[in-house]
């Protein structure tokens, strides 16, 4: 049976025990160290590009779960604009040193 968050009594509690600060941390993050990691850079590689393609097509939905569990699901829509910014300038970094 599904449930809303709001329906679950421990919900707290599991949050705590499943999904530790430091994950919290990087999944409200993420996009934001990627941003930077281009400025610091200048050009990504492809192991950085490749990464977040694995990311969104692996793991994509746990991020969301975890954003929702956590109440930050507002932070999703920035943080794919971010990422989505960051792979538009990479792919084209990354194709003209090619």
């Amino acid at each position: 049976m599904w449930k809303l968050n709001v329906e679950v009594e421990d919900l707290d509690d599991r949050i705590a025990t499943c999904i530790p600060a430091h994950l919290q941390y990087a999944c409200r993050h993420w996009a934001t160290h990627l941003s930077e990691a281009l400025s610091d850079a200048y050009c990504a590689d492809d192991d950085v590009y490749d990464g977040l393609v694995s990311f969104m097509s692996l793991h994509f939905l746990h991020w969301l779960e975890v954003l929702s569990l956590t109440r930050r699901l507002e932070e999703a829509l920035p943080a794919l604009r971010h990422a989505q910014d960051w792979a538009l300038v990479s792919y084209i970094c990354i194709e003209c040193i090619r």
